[in-house]
């Protein structure tokens, strides 16, 4: 059954990746919009959460981390700490299911706007007085009918430390 499902939700993909006419965004440009991020105020010591807000354009989903299959991309952000920085493991947000029409398997999807969580503390003085956390944020669209190529983008979250 779950290889019947399996051939099944790659026909529907391959379907939609090879579907004629161009997509609606060949760049992935306006796939996914981020936040501007808001600047974290800690002191040392302290621990605060990070967040990555952004925008899936209507229409679209991503797939969600852990995807529903292994061969699915799923969304995923990859950051470096800066120095005096403790990151903790990302917390994605839980997925939607999303129903394929044709064959009814089940996808596990983020749409709309999606928050993605990050532990941090704050260990020592940071130089300069602040840091910036930066990273990569990675995801595959899909509409419908198919999905795109996957894209990424840098991203960068900035922590000032309290006076």
């Amino acid at each position: 059954m779950r290889v019947a499902i399996h051939a099944a939700l790659l026909a529907v993909l391959w379907q939609g990746v090879a579907a004629p006419g161009p997509p609606a965004d060949p760049a992935g440009v306006g796939q996914v919009k981020i936040a501007p991020p808001a600047v974290h105020v800690m002191r040392p010591g302290a621990a605060d959460t990070l967040r990555l807000v952004f925008q899936v354009a209507p229409g679209l989903h991503v797939q969600a981390h852990p995807a529903a299959d292994a061969f699915l991309i799923p969304l995923t952000l990859e950051l470096e700490a800066a120095a005096g920085l403790e990151l903790g493991p990302v917390v994605y947000p839980p997925p939607q299911i999303h129903r394929l029409a044709d064959t009814g398997a089940e996808l596990l999807v983020c749409a709309g706007t999606v928050s993605i969580a990050i532990p941090v503390m704050l260990t020592a003085m940071l130089p300069d007085g602040s840091a910036t956390v930066r990273g990569t944020l990675r995801w595959q669209a899909c509409d419908a009918k198919r999905c795109f190529t996957p894209r990424s983008t840098q991203v960068e979250l900035r922590i000032t430390a309290a006076p």
